[in-house]
């Protein structure tokens, strides 16, 4: 048995939990990930990651490795869902936008990318990887069987699954990444309250060539409605490598159906008797919609699938907690460098649950919305569902909490708007131009604060901030921007690493540093 001292320990090696690990180390923070697992899964489960999601690939920089992945180019167009009989069947109805906006597609200039569907087989290696690379270490094989806090620590046994070899860890904080059926969170008492479950389904990877009844439609999901399955076919390269998603009969007995069971259900999903198809794996998994009453309890945080669980419409669950990494990894790496009072650590929950709990809520919608497409296809939809990109972009903090923004306009609370960045800033001191062609003034965010200016020769008193504080300063490259952001020419806006904006100056003031000052100490020192 060995003691060790660590800053973090992620608990659960899944999306978010690969997320906070390459975002912490990214800060400069030690952590390790472990996960009880011996391997990543190869089952493609989720698919999709939101432009939400993408833009912190894009910080972490993956975004182009991610779109090159096999599934991401196959389903690059795919961009609607269709209610049919079977694949070589009658289409009974389709829907298309406002509930989706696929590929690189135009976003109403909310966004410098976009939505990439690639399942998480072939998304987790390379998040893996790039934690890897920046200094993080990632344990398969390892499983957590006892932690206690007090108020400086949280000590963990950990286990090996393989030799049973034992290690005793000392860690500043413990994030618990781990799944539906958390651990942690059970430990803890916190309660996981919602709905469901509302569906037993089994979830068939297979091979089976079906481009003959796909022709040239690309969608993301056919419902299929017949008499012998009821389930969602999902392509993962529109020929021969699929997914279905199994309504189970709760009442049938079997946790999972047989090999031969499963070739029959996906017959009857394509509408062709004599299909030859190979399956590949079979998991099962339940339609929830809960929410934990916490998602910090001292020195444990929670975080994705451990801390909320919606249906998979809309493909909000792993993407939810890939931004919980996000909003959390610059507040645990402020509070280790002495930055910030722990205290800072509560504003976690007090943004994040609520933007949870909302985006649960339209999962359910959205889940509840798709039987119309069966029952009666053209009737309107549910008032209460808000377009996918408002969910991508517009939960806020502060006041209004969990409200929905239509489109970022720089209040304190919000996402920060994306304009155009043109070109490197000769005046910043540390922060990186635009990665790339089509850059954004986004890709300014991710390592420090950023205070933003206008482009008047008033707000060049701004600018002294980056000499005596920990900011990053540009200036904004013209009127438009400043606009986007609700400012004077003069005026400044002060953003968070993780893209929210935290203060915001209309114009110029008398003291523009101390102000500055005074912004970032009630952020660090809540």
């Amino acid at each position: 048995m060995t003691v060790t001292d660590l800053p973090v320990l992620v608990v659960g090696g899944g999306l978010t939990g690969l997320a906070a690990g390459a975002l912490l180390s990214r800060h400069g923070l030690p952590v390790r990930v472990v996960d009880r697992r011996p391997q990543l899964s190869r089952h493609p489960r989720a698919r999709g990651l939101h432009p939400g999601a993408m833009e912190v690939m894009r910080v972490l920089g993956l975004e182009e490795t991610i779109r090159s992945t096999p599934s991401a180019v196959a389903l690059a167009h795919n961009d609607t869902v269709i209610t049919t009989t079977s694949l070589a069947g009658r289409e009974l109805a389709s829907l298309r936008a406002p509930y989706f906006m696929g590929g690189r597609r135009e976003l109403g200039g909310l966004s410098p990318t976009g939505w990439c569907q690639c399942h998480q087989a072939e998304v987790e290696p390379i998040l893996r990887g790039r934690a890897r690379e920046l200094g993080a270490r990632v344990d398969h094989g390892i499983e957590m069987t006892d932690f206690h806090q007090d108020g400086e620590r949280v000590v963990v046994t950990l286990k090996s699954v393989d030799d049973g070899a034992e290690e005793t860890l000392s860690v500043g904080h413990l994030i618990a990444a781990d799944g539906a059926r958390s651990g942690v969170r059970e430990r803890l008492g916190i309660p996981f309250d919602g709905t469901g479950p509302f569906g037993r389904f089994a979830n068939i990877h297979f091979r089976a060539d079906l481009t003959a009844p796909l022709g040239d439609r690309r969608f993301i999901m056919a419902y299929v409605f017949n008499e012998r399955v009821r389930g969602g076919l999902m392509p993962l390269d529109n020929a021969e490598n699929w997914l279905l998603h199994l309504i189970v009969d709760p009442d049938d007995g079997e946790e999972l159906p047989s090999a031969e069971q499963c070739r029959a259900f996906v017959r009857a999903a394509a509408g062709i008797p004599d299909l030859a198809v190979e399956i590949l794996g079979v998991a099962p998994w339940e339609a929830s919609a809960r929410i934990a009453g916490r998602f910090r309890e001292g020195r444990v945080l929670l975080a994705g699938d451990a801390a909320h669980v919606m249906p998979p419409t809309g493909s909000f669950g792993a993407n939810t907690g890939i931004l919980e990494m996000h909003n959390l990894a610059w507040k645990l790496a402020a509070v280790h460098a002495g930055q910030a009072s722990e205290a800072l650590l509560d504003t976690y929950e007090a943004e994040r649950r609520p933007a949870a709990a909302a985006t649960v809520e339209q999962a359910v919608l959205r889940n509840r919305d798709r039987r119309r497409l069966a029952d009666a296809p053209e009737s309107a939809p549910d008032q209460r569902i808000v377009p996918d990109p408002v969910v991508w972009f517009g939960a806020c903090y502060g006041p209004g909490e969990g409200s929905w923004a239509a489109r970022p306009d720089g209040r304190p609370g919000t996402r920060a708007p994306h304009v155009p960045w043109p070109a490197p800033d000769p005046e910043t001191r540390s922060a990186p131009g635009p990665r790339s062609a089509g850059g954004s003034v986004l890709d300014l965010f991710g390592l420090r604060f950023v205070l933003l200016t206008g482009t008047g020769p008033a707000a060049t008193g701004w600018h002294a901030a980056a000499g005596r504080l920990p900011v990053d300063v540009h200036r904004l490259p013209d009127a438009a921007a400043c606009a986007a952001y609700g400012i004077a020419t003069d005026g400044a806006v002060l953003v968070r690493p993780d893209g929210y904006v935290a203060w915001r100056s209309r114009t110029a003031v008398p003291d523009p540093v101390t102000a500055v000052e005074q912004a970032l100490a009630a952020v660090l020192r809540p």
